[in-house]
């Protein structure tokens, strides 16, 4: 796996300490080097109408906060520099995603790293808009990072714990996000844990004082044991030497994901980011989305054009296009 250069989106929000203490994790175990990019959006009042032109007021805040941004760009480049990390700085202006997209088919970037919520967003568990529309729109792996990344009891650094999940559900995507998964738990030294949850209905009350048993527990054995035996089909006798397979049953897929990453203190996940449908170009998956939403670790997102072996490829829209879903 080539991790060699890693774009780093800066938009120095509260997630902005997780995020780089991650790309530095990356960067040292693929001996990569990183790009810090800083996108201004507010670029498109330096020429407003000539009445807000005469604002001085408005014109000095505008100075004072691009001199802010290169303050902190400069900062964060000395910060990476005192661990020994090659970086280079880029500002931007105009929409953050177009720039960063921009960037990624400029350049030959190997991962993008980005924070899961901007300092705009202040609901906890939620997506910042130029988040999701990059992992929907990208061609590279990206690595989502909240604000609190989960860290385990003696882990100094990102990759403590040894474990990454691998979420599948049996589908061509899945089986080439598991080898792909594999391919980044070799590099850094990781057990990777291959996840399928069996999705339940959800439960509702029948009465007031009982709770609803959506499954018997022989009935729930059995689920257990089928999707076992499939699962063990979908990683096949060769993945298995490097991957062990877990069966698990809820409501929410996400959720349940969620509570086998605090269990096992995994370090990640890693999921496919588009649909495995016939749709074309292949949609955002709202699982992964939900995944994403409320994971307590990183999220590894990835693209179909970034395996090999397949004819899906990555969604593409030109400039300016209608992106479906947003």
């Amino acid at each position: 796996m080539r991790l060699e250069n890693i774009l780093v989106a800066a938009d120095f929000s509260p997630s902005a300490d997780s995020v780089h203490r991650w790309a530095v994790a990356v960067a040292r175990r693929f001996r990569g080097r990183i790009t810090l990019l800083n996108v201004d959006e507010s670029d498109e009042f330096r020429w407003p109408p000539r009445t807000l032109q005469r604002n001085a007021r408005l014109m000095r805040l505008l100075r004072d906060r691009a001199e802010h941004r290169q303050r902190q760009l400069a900062a964060a480049r000395g910060w990476f520099e005192q661990r020994d990390i090659p970086t280079t700085v880029e500002a931007a202006v105009g929409p953050a995603t177009d720039r960063i997209l921009d960037h990624i088919r400029s350049h030959d970037v190997d991962v993008v790293i980005i924070g899961r919520r901007g300092a705009r967003l202040l609901v906890r568990n939620a997506i910042g808009a130029t988040t999701k529309r990059v992992l929907r729109r990208t061609s590279v792996p990206t690595l989502v990072v909240p604000r609190e990344a989960q860290t385990w009891d003696g882990a100094t650094e990102p990759f403590g714990g040894k474990r990454i999940i691998s979420a599948t559900n049996f589908s061509p995507a899945c089986r080439m996000a598991l080898d792909a998964t594999l391919e980044l738990a070799a590099a850094v030294g990781a057990q990777v844990d291959c996840v399928h949850v069996v999705r339940l209905p959800t439960p509702f009350f029948i009465t007031p004082a009982e709770w609803p048993e959506i499954v018997v527990g022989e009935t729930r054995e059995e689920l257990e044991h089928l999707h076992a035996e499939d699962l063990s089909e979908h990683i096949g006798p060769e993945r298995a030497r490097r991957c062990s397979p877990c069966t698990t049953i809820g409501t929410s897929v996400s959720e349940s994901l969620r509570e086998v990453a605090l269990e096992i203190r995994a370090d990640l996940i890693a999921l496919p980011s588009h649909s495995s449908g016939r749709e074309r170009p292949p949609r955002f998956g709202s699982t992964t989305e939900r995944v994403v939403r409320v994971s307590p670790v990183p999220c590894w997102s990835s693209p179909f054009s970034t395996w090999s072996g397949t004819s899906i490829q990555a969604p593409t829209w030109s400039r300016g296009g209608a992106v479906p879903g947003q």
